[in-house]
């Protein structure tokens, strides 16, 4: 790895990965992925493994990730020491994923498998406070997504679909810091942010169907799956060798990869627009500038068929706007002020 460090203040190169315990920059070429995997898999299941603090840098289409965590006052603790994060909380959770995926980006049921990782909750400072996190992190390997549109367009989803579970807000225990501007750094698996902090590690896994495989059974559908590891050979990526039981456990750091290493495959692509959704203060601003700025409604409003055979309602000013005749999944906001709504709609 020495003959990919980026020394300090090299610039002119993009890091694909930093390390937070030798705290340095790398810059690993797609012909030197497979030695990488290879070392890496080496470090991480030997006792090497606490030294292993390597963190993939952000990449523009990406896997599904989601990272929870809850800070919690161990000394007022009135849940007893109980998880805030219950197995039922985490199911709920990654069905929510799915029926969004599903329904928005017609990902198929069968690409729709949730790695489940945790770690035991730890104790640490934060400003001259002792405090208790717990947390989880879900990876959908079948599932690559742009980053932007997972800020955008699904996370907004999730947490519409549902604000909270459990008692718990969603928004308050969801870190979106990996899809924010430039994207944050990801933990490869097996690897930690500090020689005395555990990994996360994989806890279950999930399948399309709502199945949860527990207690080293998620193994057994990876393997099924023959899930697809990929090289560089010849300026292009080809299928590798499958994986087997026997090369699971140091294959995991590939298959949780941020970078897709040529499974385009798993690549979801959006063919039509689809309707971004505006936060509830968002939402509050922009209907105010419509009421500032907008002329006031026409009193009379023609209704207009549609091709689905019902009408819409066509209006100078109104909330839920979307273009005329078009279908309101895949419609995109009209720049214009004459815009189309839903009849009957709320």
């Amino acid at each position: 790895m020495q003959a990919h460090v980026l020394p300090a203040g090299v610039n002119d190169k993009k890091p694909t990965h930093v390390s937070m315990i030798s705290k340095q920059r790398f810059c690993v070429p797609p012909e030197a992925m497979t030695t990488f995997w290879e070392r890496y898999a080496r470090a991480y299941t030997t006792s090497q493994a606490t030294h292993m603090g390597m963190l993939e840098m952000s990449v523009e289409m990406m896997p599904v990730i989601a990272d929870f965590d809850r800070k919690i006052d161990p000394s007022g603790n009135a849940d007893g020491g109980r998880s805030p994060f219950p197995d039922s909380f985490v199911r709920q959770v990654v069905h929510v994923y799915q029926n969004v995926l599903h329904q928005t980006f017609d990902v198929p049921r069968r690409q729709l498998i949730c790695v489940v990782l945790r770690k035991d909750p730890y104790l640490t400072e934060r400003n001259g406070q002792i405090i208790e996190k717990h947390g989880f992190h879900l990876h959908f390997p079948c599932v690559f997504l742009h980053r932007a549109q997972q800020r955008e367009q699904l996370i907004p989803r999730i947490l519409q679909t549902h604000a909270s579970l459990y008692g718990q807000r969603i928004d308050d225990v969801l870190d979106q810091a990996y899809c924010r501007g430039n994207g944050g750094p990801w933990l490869l698996y097996g690897s930690r942010k500090h020689p005395s902090m555990e990994p996360y590690l994989v806890h279950s896994l999930i399948d399309g169907d709502g199945q949860c495989w527990e207690n080293g059974t998620w193994r057994r559908v990876l393997l099924e799956m023959a899930y697809p590891l990929f090289e560089w050979n010849g300026g292009r990526y080809v299928k590798s060798e499958a994986t087997t039981a026997e090369t699971l456990s140091a294959h995991l750091p590939r298959i949780l990869s941020l970078f897709m290493n040529g499974r385009d495959e798993f690549a979801v692509t959006v063919h039509a627009p689809i309707a971004p959704l505006l936060s509830s203060s968002s939402r509050d601003k922009s209907v105010a500038m419509t009421r500032s700025t907008s002329p006031p409604p026409q009193r009379q409003q023609q209704q207009q068929p549609r091709s689905d055979g019902s009408s819409t309602t066509c209006a100078r000013t109104r909330t839920r706007a979307w273009p005329c005749g078009s279908r309101f999944r895949n419609a995109v906001p009209s720049p214009t002020t004459h815009v189309c709504v839903v009849a009957n709609g709320p």
